[in-house]
């Protein structure tokens, strides 16, 4: 709430119409609903960024990236990493969601620890809302 005071001069104000900053009604579970979605999706990408930076193994990446990458051009290619690149998505928007799909298959058990939890913590929202 501190950062809040900083960046807008002022605290929380329970009574302020939320519509105020993009939610379609004046629901505060509607605007953590929204926050849970972005947890969501930054956790997804820390998953995928942890597993490109994997030092045991360096210039990899996840489990579930490599299967979303898989191919048979990929598989007979001479430079696997060369072909990666050449042949990345313009963002990683579609490898994000394929993450977000299969949270349960990630070999990481604090992202699918994070996935699962925020995932279902976003469905009781959207449920009860």
């Amino acid at each position: 709430m501190k950062l809040g005071k900083e960046k807008y001069g002022h605290g929380v104000r329970v009574d302020l119409d939320t519509q105020s900053w993009g939610t379609q009604k004046d629901s505060w579970l509607e605007m953590a609903s929204e926050e849970f979605l972005d947890g969501i999706i930054y956790v997804a990408c820390d998953y995928i960024r942890q597993g490109r930076k994997n030092k045991h193994e360096p210039g990899l990446m996840s489990k579930l990236e490599f299967r979303y990458n898989y191919s048979t051009d990929f598989e007979e290619s001479e430079d696997p990493q060369k072909w990666l690149e050449e042949h990345r998505e313009k963002d990683d928007n579609n490898l994000i969601m394929y993450v977000i799909r299969n949270r349960k298959i990630i070999e990481s058990y604090k992202h699918k620890y994070l996935l699962e939890r925020l995932t279902n913590i976003l469905s009781f929202c959207l449920l009860n809302d």
